[in-house]
């Protein structure tokens, strides 16, 4: 199946990993208008490296009773510009994933169920946090170590909700 996901870059897309700032981004998931969860992204600055933590929580009720849940955490770390390692760990509605990847000698290497081995040059972590997902041609999911194709395109600028300057962007891929 193929699924398109529209961004606001200029929301939540941060500069480089190698000179971020201090981030804290939440955002409201709404399904049909109404909220089911939250997406929050915090990126901070420590004297070993910049430190990238997700965290995805939803639930969708039919009337009082959950039918739906999905839980996502994941933790990067970046030194230098390049991502030294992530983990992460899903649960989706019961079903329990994790992934993680090392650097290991310049090379990200993998291991989880979807996928062990080396990430290809360039693979971005699936967080949308970092600008560098508009020019990969490879993410690397966060939530089960999966390796997923994907074209961007722009789809043009607009304001943000709190009136910044946002580009629109469209990950095109196999989900």
């Amino acid at each position: 199946m193929r699924r398109a996901i529209a961004l606001a870059a200029g929301i939540m897309l941060a500069a480089a990993p190698a000179a971020a700032e201090e981030l804290d981004a939440a955002f409201r998931i709404l399904r049909k208008g109404h909220p089911i969860g939250r997406h929050i992204v915090s990126v901070s600055n420590r004297d070993d490296g910049v430190y990238v933590t997700t965290r995805i929580d939803m639930r969708v009720n039919f009337g009082p009773l959950p039918v739906y849940r999905f839980r996502h955490r994941s933790t990067e770390i970046w030194r230098d510009g390049a991502l030294a390692s992530v983990e992460g760990q899903t649960d989706d509605n019961g079903v329990v994933t994790a992934m993680r990847a090392v650097r290991e000698g310049g090379v990200l290497m993998v291991d989880s169920d979807a996928y062990r081995g080396p990430a290809p040059a360039g693979a971005a972590p699936s967080t949308y946090w970092n600008r560098e997902i508009v020019t990969a041609r490879m993410l690397l999911s966060t939530q089960n170590g999966d390796l997923i194709a994907v074209d961007s395109s722009s789809l043009g600028m607009s304001a943000s909700p709190r009136g910044a300057t946002a580009e629109h962007l469209r990950l095109a891929g196999t989900v």
